[in-house]
Formats: structure tokens, sequence, C-alpha cells
């Protein structure tokens, strides 16, 4: 365990850190706090991400870091989103797959209607010219 001299803005996230306080500073001036041994390289080299709380605590990340609950919460949620989608990207499959062959079907329709009433519009013109007389 080490004792820490810290200074902190305003959310308490730490901006100056020393061990030892030069000559003619105030301890007054500045928060101690005294840091875990398993925790004392990582608060040295980056302290810029500690947050000390008003009881002298400190919290790596602050009070909003995500904690392992939050972590598996989110991939939970991410994993039933992914889940949804997926099921709403087979439906959305099996519906174009569905619209494309009731599309084919309706196409082949149109083309004996069409065929049809060309054979019709065929059949007609012949009458028309049957019954129309030769011109001299």
């Amino acid at each position: 365990m080490a004792l820490h001299y810290v200074k902190t803005d305003e959310k308490n996230f730490v901006i100056q850190n020393a061990l030892k306080l030069a000559e003619g500073e105030d301890p007054k001036d500045y928060k101690q706090v005294t840091i875990a041994t398993q925790d004392e390289i990582d608060f040295n080299q980056n302290f810029q991400v500690y947050q000390i709380t008003d009881t002298g605590t400190y919290i790596r990340g602050g009070e909003q870091a995500v904690t392992v609950p939050d972590l598996n919460q989110r991939l939970a949620e991410a994993l039933d989103t992914i889940t949804d989608l997926k099921e709403a990207l087979t439906n959305a499959t099996k519906a174009q797959v569905q619209a494309q062959q009731q599309f084919v079907k309706t196409q082949e329709q149109f083309q004996k209607q069409f065929v049809g009433l060309s054979q019709q519009i065929v059949a007609v013109q012949k009458q028309v010219a049957e019954l129309t007389p030769a011109e001299k």
C-alpha cells in the first residue's frame, strides 16, 4: 500500500499524482489516497482514469465505469437484438422468395393472356380483311 497525493478536476478525476510532495508544498492542497499494492503500477501509469470519491477511495473509470454485470447485461441485450434481427432477416428472405414466385406466376399468366389476345387480334384482322372489299 502506498500513500499518494493527488489533485482532482471538478469531476474528481485525478489530474496530478505524486508519491512525495516537493518542499514548500502544502499537503492540504492535495487529497491523500492510499493505493493498494496490486493497483500501484496501473495507478501510476494511468492516474487520469481514476476518480477519487468523497470518502477518499479510488475507482478506475469513475463511478460511471462499466462493471462486469453491466457488460454481461449489455452483451445479453446485444445477443437478443442479433437473434431478433436474424429472425427478421429470415422472415424477410422468405417473403422475398414468395413475392418473386408470385411475380413469376403472374408474369406467366400475363404472357399467356397476351398471346391469347394477340391471336384474337390477328383473327379479327383477318375477318376485317375478308369483309373489306379489295381496292381496284
